[in-house]
């Protein structure tokens, strides 16, 4: 297929978004809660709600800051005049609030909506997009009691749900999975060492003697709905989907078989730190967890025996029962994708493509083909990096035929730097497309 076919058509529909987990978090500042330690009103049905109106009409209202640029075409201009270059230099010190001690720098854009300031902070903030109904699912985590809030933003940007969910202790929780109906969030036995942390030392280890628990949670559920189900000692990076069957909540994601390897591995890089991103020598694998509402009974089993990991799915099928997930391998003892994995979890059958060593992926993103409805009749798309040639492609499969290789590349102006996250946005979501 001609590459104009394939890349044109699919830029015409939509982007492909890669990023670290770090940036992405930033770009999602604008939809994030208030912080942990704040505290929280009721939600309004009518404050804070902001539409095209408003931000039409962002002059009238110079008092509120709607988005990260103010007004809907993003001037970063105030038309408040009460301070001016004759007054400027009398301000004086109103109020402060204390994020905590983020251990990074904290760089955000206050957003203000009738009376009320939200803001982004590091670390813990983790959002979640089902594609059926808009609504973005988020938790975020800190050191101090409950540990844990989730939260629910509506299809019109309005925080409408917001509680604490009490844990033991501190956790390190990365994502989360979502139903039709509930949220899943987790509490996983590797976390900060407390003896370190209250020295202000931020040191993880993993506690094999402590179960994994999954919490389950109705969507808009109060803090005493949430139920704990136990698994086998674990950490999961990533899930991949969860879905409702009968009475059962299914759960799919990659366990790791070694949380904390003594090292990267032979072939791997030799700081420590590497250990932890390496998905060979963590052992991550495709996994299934089962949680029975009625009886209580818990299963898990795994569904390969090959080490992939930043496994997508197509968003369309988020939340609900569905066949396919795209993962990646790694370089052996590095955080370097070199080839990809078609996941079938109901066959067990694997497809596989290997790029050519010295050539690396991204995370893909799955773009649905306009006018399919078969859930892998979508295209992938990844960005590689090229170390051979010195060069970066835009590289496109077909989702149902992954082994049969590229359907299309795109060469970009400038080789980039290895990518890990990743999603498709369609075209009409992305402002001014």
């Amino acid at each position: 297929m001609l590459i104009d076919q394939v890349c044109g058509a699919l830029m015409r529909a939509g982007c492909l978004l890669c990023c670290t987990a770090l940036l992405l978090a930033v770009k999602s500042a604008p939809a994030a809660a208030p912080p942990a330690a704040a505290p929280h009103a009721a939600v309004s049905s009518t404050a804070g709600a902001v539409d095209e109106t408003r931000l039409e009409a962002a002059d009238s209202e110079p008092q509120n800051w709607f988005t990260a640029g103010r007004d809907k075409d993003g001037t970063y201009y105030s038309p408040l005049t009460s301070i001016n270059a004759g007054n400027v230099g009398t301000l004086g010190f109103a109020w402060a609030y204390d994020l905590g001690d983020p251990q990074r720098g904290q760089e955000a854009t206050p957003i203000v909506v009738d009376g009320v300031m939200y803001t982004s902070g590091t670390w813990g903030y983790v959002y979640a997009v089902d594609a059926a109904t808009g609504e973005l699912l988020f938790f975020n985590y800190g050191t101090n009691a409950p540990y844990l809030h989730y939260g629910v933003v509506d299809a019109g940007n309005r925080l409408v749900h917001y509680v604490p969910i009490d844990l033991p202790g501190p956790r390190l929780p990365h994502d989360m999975a979502y139903t039709e109906h509930y949220a899943i969030l987790n509490d996983m036995p590797l976390f900060w060492e407390p003896e370190l942390l209250a020295r202000g030392r931020y040191a993880s280890r993993f506690h094999p003697d402590l179960p994994s628990r999954l919490g389950v949670i109705p969507r808009r559920g109060a803090s005493a709905d949430i139920r704990w189900f136990e698994f086998d000692p674990t950490y999961v990076l990533h899930w991949t989907n969860a879905y409702e069957s009968g009475e059962e909540i299914i759960v799919e994601g990659f366990f790791q078989g070694c949380p904390e390897p003594a090292s990267a591995g032979p072939n791997g890089p030799k700081d420590k730190m590497f250990r932890f991103l390496a998905q060979d020598t963590m052992q991550t694998r495709l996994h299934r967890w089962r949680m029975n509402l009625v009886t209580g009974q818990t299963r898990e089993e795994d569904l390969s025996e090959a080490c992939t990991e930043f496994g997508t799915i197509n968003s369309g099928f988020g939340g609900r029962p569905y066949r396919y997930t795209y993962a990646a391998t790694n370089e052996p003892g590095w955080f370097l994708f070199n080839g990809l994995v078609k996941h079938d979890s109901q066959t067990g059958r694997e497809e596989r493509y290997q790029f050519e060593p010295g050539v690396f992926c991204s995370e893909v993103g799955v773009a649905p083909r306009p006018g399919g409805t078969a859930e892998d009749d979508a295209y992938l798309v990844t960005l590689t990096v090229d170390m051979n040639r010195d060069l970066s492609e835009c590289v496109v499969f077909r989702a149902h035929d992954v082994g049969s290789g590229p359907v299309a590349r795109a060469r970009l102006p400038e080789r980039i730097a290895s990518g890990t996250h990743s999603c498709w946005a369609p075209g009409d979501s992305v402002r001014g497309w």
